[in-house]
């Protein structure tokens, strides 16, 4: 029976010093003593803009603006929202709209946002330089043909009629496709091509047929309007050519009077093609 005394005293003694053990191990972790440092991760959306104008990556080049922020968006959470991104470079300016979605914490979220800057020939204007932007040369030839008869009839004439445009020289301030189009446009090239008309020349009378090529030469300017005015975007010139005829068949033959009164100007004769032969200007 002792010896059972003496080792429930020692077990109540271990289980003291047990119970004095754990408390001090508990205590040596209490909050005074352990810090833990806990850094959210926040979420991210990010719009990486890529400008192309006349076909090439200008977005190095180009001034870039948002409507809100500038395109990097931080935070614990971000709402959804809608960001237009502006892009502006040698006068163009063109912008597309990005569609962020809700993004909580840890999320990251990015869109290229594509913009390709162009004119419509609407936006742009194509006027003459100014009153004095031209010059015109006209080169006449001239043939005529008497008809001492009592008869009328009418005279074939064949002559080089030239018509058309064509751009001799420009300066273009813009890669923009749309302003070279709008060049060419007057690009038309110069036709040539042989005529051959019929003239009616009265009886007693003189035929005068006038030819005319005349080449106009105008400069042009395209611009575009702006908050600040007018920006020209190019300047070219232009040759026209174009072809007139005239002809009068009633013109009195020096020394040789018309038909008489009683007769006017005489009968048709033949078919109206009797003319023996047709006549030829020559360039």
């Amino acid at each position: 029976m002792k010896k059972n005394k003496f080792l429930s005293g020692l077990g109540a003694k271990l289980a003291l010093a047990v119970v004095a053990l754990t408390t001090t191990m508990f205590s040596s972790c209490s909050n005074e003593d352990i810090e833990i440092d806990v850094t959210p991760v926040n979420a991210k959306a990010i719009i990486t803009p890529v400008v192309f104008a006349g076909g090439q990556d200008v977005t190095s080049n180009a001034t870039i603006t948002y409507s809100e922020g500038n395109g990097i968006y931080e935070g614990a959470s971000i709402a959804a929202k809608t960001i237009t991104v502006t892009a502006t470079y040698n006068n163009l300016t063109g912008s597309t709209t990005v569609n962020i979605p809700a993004l909580t914490a840890a999320q990251v979220w990015t869109k290229t946002a594509i913009i390709i800057l162009s004119y419509g020939k609407e936006d742009l204007d194509v006027k003459q330089e100014g009153e004095s932007s031209f010059t015109t040369e006209t080169v006449s030839k001239e043939y005529t043909h008497d008809n001492p008869s009592d008869y009328w009839y009418e005279v074939p004439v064949t002559y080089t009629k030239e018509s058309g445009s064509k751009v001799i020289s420009s300066v273009i301030n813009t890669t923009d496709n749309t302003v070279k189009e709008l060049i060419n446009d007057y690009n038309t090239s110069v036709q040539t091509e042989e005529v051959t008309e019929k003239f009616p020349v009265g009886a007693h009378s003189r035929l005068v047929v006038q030819v005319e090529k005349t080449i106009k030469t105008t400069k042009y300017n395209i611009t575009q309007k702006t908050r600040a005015g007018e920006t020209v975007l190019a300047t070219f010139e232009v040759e026209e050519t174009t072809t007139a005829v005239k002809a009068d068949g009633n013109k009195q033959i020096p020394g040789h009077g018309h038909a008489p009164a009683g007769h006017g100007h005489g009968h048709g004769h033949g078919d109206n093609g009797n003319a023996g032969g047709g006549i030829i200007i020559a360039d």
